[in-house]
């Protein structure tokens, strides 16, 4: 039974055998037994403190799974088609739901390795709805957020979320968690579409305008990578730890003991003790990024090499004063169009992610930096402050007033102890934590702030003892940003600049053609003639078909509507099984015609783009590119899908 159900699991969840395979030599067998119920079926129990506790009945499992389905309002579980399953125990209640709901999708997590085990040697794997069991998750806590991400991001909209009473009882402290990291995840993802939303359109025009400066500049993690091979560097954040550290970070600077990266704000802390850094890092799509970097542009500040995120807010790489160098961000779908290395490697991407200090992270991992170690990286309040002094953002407050403090989160520090951080900061450790957790298992991260939030993935040596121990020879190339190839291919540039033109004029046209349709459209719903409206949606869909080939769609109005042409995506699937119902087609028509509206308000900012980036006439795009926050917040609540999970 065992290896007949590990050939189906290797099969169909390859990633679950692989877990089970690294699991079963170390799981703890004897906690989890298998009997026979007085039914004649097998039960199964866990030995719980010197206790035994039945997962399912010792009497008749089969109907106690009937019993726990019945419970079910039918016009729930119609309503769903997605189901949750938390416990697998030996199936029962999942047969008995696919016998009693054929419609219904699954996706079944199991917080115990053991029963999963107990279940494989057995009961066959086939007795469930393996057709409909999207996946099989199995509690993994190494990988605890990862996996969470995963299990959400891979969920449809709309799930039932359901668990057998078993379960809560035998792990009542994992549910628990279970669930509260379930929610959080979400809350996660739906601040990750706030984000895409305000700035899909920022981060793809700012990306065209940077193409003038980004083809003339070095990528890099693709001419640079050899200083720093296996060196030590410094990622330097403005957190209020940074003050403790200046002396030592002077003393590193000077005796050339480790690469020293500035993030965000600590540019400025950094500039003013004289501590120049060996390059500043930034990704911001905003304007005010520049702001960020005042006191060296005000200062003409010419040494400091600048390794800007393609992406970034487009003033910034016009105005400073010192070298340029670029990484390519994901969210930058123009530069990978346009900008192809000599030969066949393609250009190495970089995560966006929600602090400059993450995506500088993955740059220092990818450079081959070893070890990485982290300086003001406090991801918590220190003595009430959120940044290092002197570094003032608006109306944010230098010092946080303890009252305020009694409305935030204690979080473990790394003494072991407990420090306050508010909702922003915990997300942004969870986000580094993806990284740190997955990077340490190759390379070491270090962690130097005094007093910061503990971080997954790095252990905390104070800096003067890294110093002591660790940074005792010089490995600075000053000179490490001189000098670069003609790093990418000048021929394809302009091929696909002409490309990109006659795209331009296709997608003109087929606006034009899907405007009238549209209208046609309306005038046939307004005449109640469905048989010619099916005709004319046949042509709408052939012109949408165009659309989607066509390289101006795919590379800048997709990810400018990455949110919005996914709802109509969903809007124009229900239109094919829902073509009676002529008012819904109506309210259809007006938000395709909106969105083609926009789509050609984009086209026209895209050619005036053109003008400073292949003509080099100087436009003023700021009032534009302000202008490009929506005020249509509707998108944002059709996306949100917290409330459609039923827990």
């Amino acid at each position: 039974m065992l290896s007949e159900n590990l050939s189906v699991l290797k099969e169909k969840y390859p990633e679950t055998w692989k877990l089970m395979n690294e699991l079963k030599d170390r799981l703890a067998q004897d906690q989890v037994l298998v009997e026979q119920a007085k039914s004649g079926e097998p039960t199964l129990y866990i030995n719980q403190e010197g206790k035994s506790l039945y997962i399912h009945s010792k009497y008749n499992p089969i109907a106690e799974a009937e019993k726990f389905v019945a419970q079910f309002a039918e016009q729930d579980l119609h309503k769903y088609r997605h189901l949750f399953v938390y416990g697998v125990g030996l199936g029962y209640h999942i047969e008995e739901l696919a016998r009693r709901y054929p419609h219904l999708v699954y996706t079944i997590y199991e917080p115990s390795p053991e029963i999963m085990y107990g279940f494989l040697s057995h009961r066959s794997l086939k007795n469930l709805p393996l057709d409909k069991v999207q996946r099989i998750y199995v509690e993994n806590p190494a990988d605890s957020i990862l996996l969470m991400r995963e299990i959400v991001n891979h969920l449809p909209e709309e799930v039932l979320f359901i668990c057998l009473p078993s379960y809560k009882r035998a792990f009542n402290v994992q549910y628990e968690a279970f669930v509260q990291e379930f929610k959080q995840t979400l809350k996660e993802k739906m601040s990750f579409y706030k984000t895409s939303f305000w700035y899909e359109k920022k981060w793809t025009l700012n990306s065209y305008l940077n193409l003038k400066i980004t083809k003339e500049t070095p990528n890099i993690l693709g001419e640079k990578k050899a200083f720093f091979t296996n060196k030590p560097a410094l990622l330097v954040s403005a957190g209020p730890s940074l003050d403790d550290e200046l002396a030592n970070l002077r003393y590193i600077k000077e005796n050339k003991l480790a690469y020293i990266f500035s993030v965000g704000s600590a540019i400025n802390t950094l500039v003013e003790q004289g501590i120049y850094p060996d390059a500043a890092c930034a990704h911001d799509p905003n304007e005010w990024v520049i702001n960020v970097f005042a006191k060296v542009l005000r200062r003409r500040i010419s040494s400091i090499p600048l390794i800007y995120g393609t992406s970034v807010g487009y003033t910034l790489p016009r105005l400073y004063p010192g070298p340029l160098l670029h990484m390519f961000i994901n969210y930058d779908t123009v530069s990978p169009f346009f900008l192809q290395p000599k030969g066949s490697a393609e250009p190495e991407v970089i995560n966006d992610a929600t602090t400059v200090a993450i995506t500088a992270l993955q740059l220092l991992y990818k450079l081959g930096c070893n070890p990485i170690i982290l300086v003001g990286q406090n991801l918590a309040y220190k003595d009430r402050q959120y940044y290092a002094s002197g570094i003032k953002y608006g109306k944010f407050p230098l010092v946080v007033e303890e009252e305020k403090l009694k409305d935030e989160y204690l979080v473990e520090d790394v003494y072991g102890g407990k420090v306050y951080a508010n909702q922003s900061l915990i997300q942004m450790r969870r986000d580094m934590e993806l990284y740190t957790r997955v990077f340490s298992k190759s390379t070491e991260i270090i962690n130097t702030t005094k007093g910061g939030a503990k971080i997954a993935g790095t252990s905390f040596i104070p800096l003067e003892q890294v110093i002591t121990e660790r940074l005792k020879d010089p490995v600075v190339d000053e000179d490490w940003w001189r000098g670069s190839s003609s790093y990418y291919d000048s021929a394809r540039i302009l091929k696909q600049k002409e490309l990109l033109s006659k795209e331009m004029r296709r997608m003109e046209r087929l606006l034009s053609n899907l405007e009238e349709t549209l209208a046609k459209m309306e005038q046939l719903i307004a005449q109640n003639n469905r048989v010619q409206l099916e005709k004319v949606m046949v042509s709408f869909s052939n012109d949408l078909k165009q659309m989607a080939n066509n390289c101006l769609f795919q590379v800048f109005l997709t990810p400018m509507h990455r949110m919005e042409i996914g709802l109509f995506g969903k809007t124009l699937a229900g239109l094919r099984f829902d073509r009676d119902s002529l008012p819904k087609v109506g309210e259809a028509i007006s938000e395709f015609s909106s969105l083609f509206r926009r789509f050609g308000e984009d086209i026209k900012v895209i050619k005036e783009m053109e003008k400073v980036i292949w003509e080099d006439e100087e436009i003023d795009f700021s009032d534009i590119m302000e202008n490009l926050k929506k005020p249509d917040t509707s998108i944002l609540r059709k996306a949100d899908f917290r409330s459609r999970f039923r827990i």
